[in-house]
């Protein structure tokens, strides 16, 4: 065992930063390994009242001084990291982070996942076709195992369960939080928003019927994938599984980017906006798309873009009761007319 002493920089409110370190050293004892003691343990999330899930990296604990990513998540949610990377992500063709376990809790309902550090090379703006190619063999590789792994539905009810929540949470802001005249009237015409397609929710969603059942990310905006280098050449890796599952691919492959842009700083150049060429992943989907028209997959990505739209809502409507601000869901008052638009049945 390393008896280097460990440096904690340590957030006044963080909430599990302490438990790493100890998560990190049963997990190797487990395994049979040799326990080294981290350096230094930098939290990249810290785990705060009302998050999901905290992120910490752990200098030196791997082989050779690598540093090891630890997750501590929630135990509903963690479960489903588990099982892609222990049953999914073995068995696609597609690069992948290494996997070091799973530690639970026995004290809580907060459970550890260790990884690999994927590094800190986000994707460019010119890598949307790299991203398609990655995006392909994923769904290709993945659709044979649907009925072979247990994972949540991710189709078209599951983004109607997040519209629905989504309505709820801003029915409770406008009822219990103090707001300013603009925000109350920002948050009403979200509500009519989500009103609006969940009237129209079944025509929408009949652009699914023909899509391929494969594992859904469900999350890809530019923070969740990374570009690493090898002897192979450029490489993409994906971060945060725990919103995937098994359902139509159109939540990986929305029409319109998902996300608020952030202005550029001086002399760094833009990121990769979280669509992809739909022409280079048709090509590259065929052994699972059997030749669908590629005016059916643009009509896919469109009802991708709702799906993310209403998930990124209902988030942003969670953040706002946590006191997280309106900011996140202006950009969504904004976003939804966009991606009515789109799917205008």
């Amino acid at each position: 065992m390393s008896t280097a002493a460990a440096q904690f920089r340590v957030p006044k409110t963080d909430t599990a930063i302490g438990l790493a370190i100890g998560a990190w050293e049963s997990l190797c004892l487990a395994n049979g390994q040799r326990v080294t003691t981290p350096t230094a343990v930098v939290p990249l999330k810290p785990q705060r009242p009302g998050r999901k899930s905290g992120v910490y990296r752990l200098e030196g604990a791997g082989e050779d001084g690598a540093a090891v990513i630890a997750k501590c998540s929630r135990r509903c949610t963690a479960w489903v990291e588990r099982t892609i990377y222990e049953q999914v992500l073995p068995r696609v063709d597609a690069p992948r982070l290494r996997y070091y376990g799973y530690l639970e809790d026995p004290a809580g309902a907060f459970d550890w996942l260790f990884l690999q550090d994927a590094g800190k090379t986000k994707l460019g703006a010119g890598d949307g076709a790299l991203v398609a190619q990655w995006l392909a063999r994923l769904h290709m590789d993945a659709a044979p195992l649907v009925d072979q792994v247990a994972l949540p539905e991710r189709g078209p009810a599951h983004y109607l369960e997040h519209l629905r929540t989504a309505r709820q949470l801003i029915d409770t802001s406008l009822e219990e939080l103090a707001l300013t005249e603009e925000e109350r009237r920002q948050l009403q015409n979200l509500r009519r928003l989500t009103t609006v397609l969940e009237e129209q929710w079944d025509s929408i969603c009949a652009r699914c019927r023909r899509a391929p059942r494969t594992l859904v990310h469900g999350d890809l905006s530019g923070k969740n994938l990374r570009l690493c280098k090898t002897d192979a050449g450029a490489q993409i890796v994906a971060l945060d599984w725990e919103t995937a599952g098994w359902g139509p691919p159109a939540a990986d492959l929305p029409w319109l980017p998902t996300r608020a842009q952030r202005p550029l700083k001086p002399g760094k150049l833009p990121h990769w906006n979280g669509t992809v060429p739909l022409d280079v992943y048709a090509a590259c989907a065929a052994g699972v798309w059997h030749d669908v028209p590629l005016g059916e997959l643009e009509r896919l990505a469109q009802v991708g873009t709702v799906f993310c739209a209403v998930a990124g809502a209902r988030w942003a409507a969670e953040q706002l009761r946590a006191g997280g601000g309106m900011k996140r869901l202006v950009f969504y008052v904004e976003y939804l007319p966009r991606a009515l638009a789109l799917v205008d049945c």
